[in-house]
């Protein structure tokens, strides 16, 4: 049967398609290009990771410690990656001793802000980078971007909430510190039903994704941090070479400068004396399709005519191939 052959021979050509995309695919993500892109973002991540634990070291002082382990385990617990945690949490380093007082507990306070924010970012089905821009915001006292998720933290409604919690008497102002402690209560207290909605749903397919993104730039960041020292020593050890060639390179740009200058001048000159050719160009399309035109169904005719023949020659060769 030509006609069933033919079908097969389409199925077994796409088919034949699809492996030729998947071992594409699979080239790609082992080239040397692929491999070299995730060398260059693996030591990228190292040295971000190194910065924020800096940061985390200077912001925090004794409390550095404690929240660096909180930052270990953010990818599985929160979604993010212990750089992004770091950074966050320096974030808010700002509100953290307002928060809980002089000599309090700084890395409690950072990791309920954070679990917080990650359980709301789950709930609203947000990035959790967002959430803890949102929630830095509130305590800074912009109430506008928790508006729009239904929180409100006017002032009118932080005044209240410290005559509430006993923060202020009746007739007093409130301290910096104390709309701090009032902006933070009444967040936790207005996010209070999202808690823990991370971890009930961290099986789910958007928890999962952030939880093996974050996982993956952690995975990066520890194979970069044993290539740093290597590109450290080659950015030293080039540093010398470079202060060498500058003057070079100047001179030679410097001898260059009228060379370009003078090839630039000749570019309106010679795109004019290409103006006239344009209309020949066009001319040139419309016979060329015209001939294409003239030429087409007498290809149409001369492939009707052959395909008997080759329809013929398949059948004639079918019980040999079947033999082989």
């Amino acid at each position: 049967d030509p006609k069933g052959l033919r079908n097969a021979q389409k199925q077994l050509g796409g088919f034949g398609k699809q492996v030729a995309k998947i071992g594409g695919l699979l080239a790609g993500a082992f080239s040397v290009r692929a491999i070299g892109n995730f060398t260059k973002d693996a030591v990228t991540a190292a040295s971000d990771l190194e910065e924020s634990l800096n940061a985390l070291n200077v912001s925090f002082g004794d409390s550095a410690a404690e929240i660096t382990k909180l930052g270990e385990s953010a990818a599985s617990a929160m979604g993010v990656s212990q750089t992004e945690f770091n950074n966050a949490a320096v974030r808010f380093s700002a509100f953290a001793d307002r928060v809980v007082g002089e000599g309090g507990d700084v890395a409690g306070f950072i990791g309920d802000v954070s679990t917080r924010a990650t359980d709301f970012a789950s709930v609203f089905n947000i990035d959790v980078s967002e959430a803890l821009q949102v929630f830095q915001s509130g305590l800074a006292g912009e109430a506008e971007p928790l508006k729009r998720f239904g929180i409100n933290l006017l002032q009118s409604e932080v005044q209240a909430f410290a005559l509430r919690e006993g923060l202020i008497e009746v007739g007093e102002t409130m301290t910096e510190q104390e709309k701090v402690q009032a902006r933070y209560g009444l967040l936790m207290e207005a996010t209070a039903k999202t808690q823990g909605d991370f971890a009930n749903t961290s099986d789910g397919l958007a928890n999962s994704q952030r939880i093996l993104q974050a996982t993956f730039k952690d995975m990066q960041a520890t194979v970069g941090a044993a290539l740093v020292p290597a590109f450290a020593a080659l950015t030293q050890s080039l540093i010398p070479v470079v202060n060498e060639l500058a003057p070079v390179l100047t001179e030679v740009m410097e001898a260059l400068a009228p060379v370009i200058a003078n090839v630039a001048a000749q570019i309106p000159s010679l795109l004019e004396g290409f103006m006239p050719l344009i209309p020949v160009i066009g001319q040139l399309a419309i016979v060329f399709f015209e001939i294409i035109d003239q030429i087409l169904p007498v290809f149409v005719q001369l492939i009707q005519m052959i395909l008997p023949v080759i329809l013929q020659l398949v059948e004639a060769f079918m019980p040999f191939i079947q033999a082989v």
